[in-house]
């Protein structure tokens, strides 16, 4: 629930800037920021997920699947970052 309502937040406050900066400035690549910021927050907490399943003793056993979720995770958070710079060139 906590989640949901802060996506909600972030997409609000990121199209508020969008606006604001539309008013100030007529260039693409500040239109971008704002999902950015969105898709480095799911790469870094598909770091601290993983990191808390490397830390917590009683999750030894499950480091392999952590490892492959992480690893699938964050290569899609990254395809979508390279698809967002590719957008802007």
């Amino acid at each position: 629930m906590i989640n949901a309502i802060g996506t909600v937040a972030a997409a609000a406050t990121g199209a508020a800037q969008v606006s604001n900066q539309l008013q100030h400035y007529d260039t693409d690549t500040e239109h971008s920021q704002p999902l950015m910021a969105i898709l480095f927050g799911g790469l870094v907490q598909d770091f601290v997920v993983f990191q808390t399943a490397l830390n917590d003793p009683n999750r030894h056993g499950d480091i392999p699947a952590a490892a492959n979720a992480f690893r699938h995770s964050a290569a899609l958070n990254a395809s979508y970052l390279t698809y967002v710079g590719a957008s802007q060139a």
